[in-house]
C-alpha cells in the first residue's frame, strides 16, 4: 500500500473498522511521526445534497474535537479531505479496548471499573465543558493503555451542542445498547446522554455483559426506551451510581458532579475491602500431603449454606418477613467439612473450591459456575467487592432481581456472622426454584457464592451443596 493522503499522510496498514469508517495506521511525512488516520464512509444512498451536508458537519464536529486536551481523550491532530471524503488525523494509541478486555478476561473488579469510569468523566467533562458530546461511548472506544491510562476515542462522530442536528436523514449514529433513551427516541443528543452511555459502559465492564441487549437494533433499543437494565450482580459498590447513570430521563440522571462522587466512593469501598481484616470466623486445617505448601482455611460460617431453607440453620436474627419454621440443628464444622474422596477441584486466583465429579464446570455471565447436568443444583461462585457492608451489596442486589423476576419471594435477607446471606425463591423458564446468595469475607478477600436447586430438590440438596461451599479456599 503507498497511498498518500493530502500529500502529507501516508497509509501503512488497516488498524480496524466500523460502521462509520476505517482507521489506518499511518506515517506524518511532515512530522516523522506515526498517527491513526480515521477515514470516514458516510451512508449509502444519501441524495447528494444531504451528503454534502453531512461531510460539512463531520468536518466541523472533527475540527471542535480536536480542541479538547484532555490526558483521557485520544487527540485529534488534524483534520482533512481526499477526492470528497473526511479524514481525521489522530494520535496513535496502541491498546487493547475496554471490549476486548471483558470479552478475553471475563468482567473486572469494581475498583477497577471505578477507576476506568474516572477517566471517562474527565474526559467527558472537558468535552462537554466545550459544548462538545461524544454520542458514541462505548467498550469499543475505550482504550486501556500498559501503563494504567485510560483513553476514549472516536470523538469523529461528536458534534457541538450549539449545532443543529440533521433531521432530514434521519441517521442515528451510536451503538444500540449504549445510546441514551431520549437520543432513541430521537429527541437529540446532550451532555447527558453521555453519562447514560457511560453508565452503560461500565456495566458492561463490572458485569461481562450489556445492560441492554436482545440481539437485535431494534428490539434493543426498544429495550433502552422502555426496559429495564440487567440485574446487577458483581456490581457491588458500584451498584448505586451505575443505576444513577442508567435512568431513562435526563432530568432524572445522575450528573457528572455525582457521577465523580459515587465512582470515589466505590473505588474506595474497593480499596478498603482489600485492607479489611477477616470478618469471617476461619481455622486454619491441614492440607494434603500433595500440597503441603497451600495454606488452606475452611470456611465454617458457609457450612451453614443450603440449610437455611425451612429445614435448616436458624439464625440469630430474622427478618421481618421471615416465616419461623422448625429448624433442624445447625451441622457441626467438622462434619459438613468433609469432602467426599474423589471429587474434583476448580482453581481461581487464589482460591479453590471442590466439587462432585459427575458436575460440570462453566460460566455464567463471566462467574464460575459448578453445576449438576441432572439434578441441575448449581453453585457459582467468586471474589467479590463487598466493601464495607455485605448486607448494603445482596439489599441492592435484591431490589434489582425483584424488578426482573414479579414471581420473586423473599426468604430471609440478613446479616450472618461471616458476612450477609439473602435467601430466595422465584420461577424461571416455567421451574420453580429455591436459591441462596452468601456474600462472605475470607482471609481479606470478598466472595459471593450463590447456590440454587429446584425448590422440590433443596431439602435433599443441602447435605450436597453445604459440602461444595464449605470446601471453598485461600492458597
Amino acid at each position: 500500500m503507498d497511498r498518500l493522503i493530502a500529500d502529507r499522510y501516508r497509509l501503512l496498514g488497516r488498524l480496524g473498522s466500523g460502521g462509520m469508517g476505517t482507521v489506518w495506521r499511518a506515517r506524518d511525512e511532515l512530522l516523522h511521526r506515526e498517527v491513526a488516520v480515521k477515514e470516514v464512509r458516510l451512508p449509502a444512498g444519501l441524495p447528494e445534497d444531504e451528503r454534502d451536508q453531512l461531510r460539512e458537519r463531520t468536518l466541523r464536529e472533527a475540527r471542535a474535537a480536536a480542541r479538547l486536551d484532555s490526558p483521557h481523550a485520544v487527540t485529534v491532530y488534524d483534520v482533512v479531505e481526499e477526492d470528497g471524503n473526511p479524514f481525521l488525523v489522530m494520535e496513535l494509541v496502541e491498546a487493547p479496548t475496554l471490549s476486548s478486555v471483558v470479552r478475553d478476561q471475563g468482567p473486572l473488579p469494581p475498583h477497577r471499573v471505578a477507576e476506568i469510569g474516572l477517566s471517562l468523566l474527565a474526559a467527558l467533562e472537558a468535552a462537554h465543558a466545550q459544548g462538545i458530546v461524544h454520542r458514541d461511548v462505548k467498550p469499543s472506544n475505550v482504550l486501556l493503555r500498559p501503563d494504567g491510562r485510560v483513553v476514549l476515542s472516536d470523538f469523529g462522530i461528536a458534534h457541538t451542542t450549539g449545532d443543529a442536528s440533521l433531521t432530514s436523514t434521519g441517521l442515528l449514529l451510536g451503538s444500540p445498547s449504549y445510546i441514551a433513551p431520549e437520543r432513541a427516541r430521537g429527541l437529540g443528543s446532550r451532555p447527558e446522554s453521555d453519562l447514560w452511555s457511560l453508565g452503560a459502559t461500565l456495566f458492561t465492564a463490572v458485569e461481562g455483559r450489556a445492560a441492554f441487549d436482545t440481539g437485535e437494533a431494534l428490539t434493543t433499543m426498544t429495550a433502552v426506551v422502555a426496559g429495564e437494565p440487567a440485574p446487577f450482580e458483581l456490581a457491588g459498590p458500584l451498584t448505586p451510581v451505575l443505576a444513577g447513570l442508567l435512568v431513562r430521563e435526563p432530568e432524572d440522571r445522575l450528573d457528572a458532579i455525582g457521577a465523580r462522587r459515587g465512582l470515589q466512593e466505590a473505588l474506595s469501598a474497593g480499596a478498603a475491602a482489600t485492607q479489611a481484616l477477616p470478618l469471617l470466623p476461619a481455622r486454619p486445617v491441614p492440607a494434603p500431603p500433595a500440597r503441603g505448601r497451600r495454606r488452606t482455611w475452611a470456611v465454617v460460617a458457609a457450612l451453614v449454606v443450603v440449610a437455611s431453607g425451612t429445614a435448616g440453620y436458624v439464625a440469630s436474627t430474622r427478618s421481618p418477613d421471615r416465616t419461623t419454621s422448625t429448624a433442624s440443628p445447625r451441622p457441626s464444622p467438622s462434619a459438613a467439612a468433609v469432602v467426599p474422596a474423589g471429587w474434583k477441584t476448580y482453581t481461581g486466583d487464589g482460591w479453590s473450591i471442590r466439587y462432585p465429579a459427575t458436575w460440570q464446570v462453566g460460566t455464567y455471565r463471566g462467574q464460575p459456575q459448578l453445576r449438576d447436568p441432572v439434578t441441575h443444583r448449581t453453585v457459582r461462585v467468586g471474589p467479590a467487592s463487598l466493601g464495607s457492608s455485605p448486607l448494603a451489596v445482596l439489599t441492592t442486589t435484591a431490589t434489582a432481581f425483584a424488578r426482573v423476576y414479579p414471581s420473586y419471594s423473599r426468604v430471609r435477607l440478613e446479616q450472618t456472622s461471616g458476612g450477609a446471606v439473602w435467601e430466595l425463591t422465584y420461577t424461571d423458564g416455567g421451574a420453580d426454584l429455591h436459591a441462596a446468595d452468601w456474600a462472605l469475607v475470607l482471609g481479606g478477600r470478598g466472595f459471593t457464592l450463590f447456590t440454587q436447586a429446584k425448590a422440590a430438590d433443596w431439602h435433599a440438596a443441602s447435605p450436597e451443596l453445604r459440602r461444595v461451599v464449605s470446601s471453598l479456599a485461600l492458597g
